[in-house]
């Protein structure tokens, strides 16, 4: 059987940020993605479901701090780390 691919992409700009991180998401196929950010604690401090657009841009306000950032479908998850100054 054929391997299925991740089928969504996403990138924090600009990183480091200050105050704001944009998240940029490439979801082609229009699945239903979770955003979660989390504080390095393991503190979830932001959440939303993105499944309206091909390409979408999330603006998150956040304190200074280091982040995960983890999108995740029903089969895949991705992480990205965010650092605000």
């Amino acid at each position: 059987p054929e391997h299925e691919q991740q089928s969504f992409q996403a990138k924090i700009y600009p990183n480091p940020a200050k105050d704001q991180i944009n998240l940029e998401i490439l979801n082609p196929e229009k699945k239903k993605l979770q955003v979660s950010v989390y504080q390095m604690t393991g503190q979830l401090v932001f959440t939303e479901y993105i499944e309206k657009d091909i390409h979408s841009t999330a603006h998150i306000i956040l304190p200074p701090g280091i982040y995960q950032v983890i999108l995740r479908d029903d089969l895949y998850s991705l992480a990205l780390k965010a650092l605000v100054n």
